[in-house]
């Protein structure tokens, strides 16, 4: 999660949902901050490291890596997630003083970066768990293309210019 410095200022938030788009876990990666409300719902503390995800990111725009400790429950969640297709949104949110002492985010944190994908498992050791987001597995994601559609006036809301490259 980067150098001390930044981790102070620095809150990633996970959440977990069925295809059908129904919520099964959201989780939090600050150490010492239990559960916390964001966005007005709940979000459980679960250790995790995050890789591949930069400030500036968008949604659906390449995979990140994530690192959990090998705990019981974890695992079970994580294995049910890559054997369902669980989608999972990473969002990263930075603030600009640190708050010790605090026990949730400040009132004005603000989002970095955020990854949407199909959740997979990876590589399970004996102390950690190796999964993926990955948005190329989501469906009808063409890497950012536009659908196969016919492009029109209406659906633009300029006039099409054909142009030439």
């Amino acid at each position: 999660m980067g150098d001390a410095m930044t981790a102070r200022y620095q809150l990633a938030l996970l959440d977990l949902s069925t295809p059908g788009g129904v919520s099964m876990r959201r989780w939090h990666s600050r150490h010492g901050w239990g559960d916390v409300t964001w966005e007005s719902v709940i979000w459980s503390f679960t250790p995790f490291d995050h890789a591949g995800i930069s400030a500036g990111a968008m949604a659906d725009a390449a995979s990140s890596d994530l690192s959990f400790p090998r705990l019981p429950t974890q695992e079970a969640i994580l294995r049910q997630a890559h054997r369902e297709s669980w989608r999972g949104r990473l969002r990263i949110l930075h603030w600009p003083e640190a708050d010790e002492a605090g026990t949730a985010p400040p009132a004005e944190p603000f989002v970095v970066a955020t990854m949407r994908g199909v959740l997979s498992l990876g590589e399970i050791s004996l102390t950690t768990i190796q999964a993926r987001l990955d948005s190329s597995l989501l469906a009808g994601s063409g890497g950012g293309r536009f659908p196969p559609r016919l492009a029109t006036t209406a659906m633009i809301g300029i006039p099409v210019v054909l142009g030439s490259r």
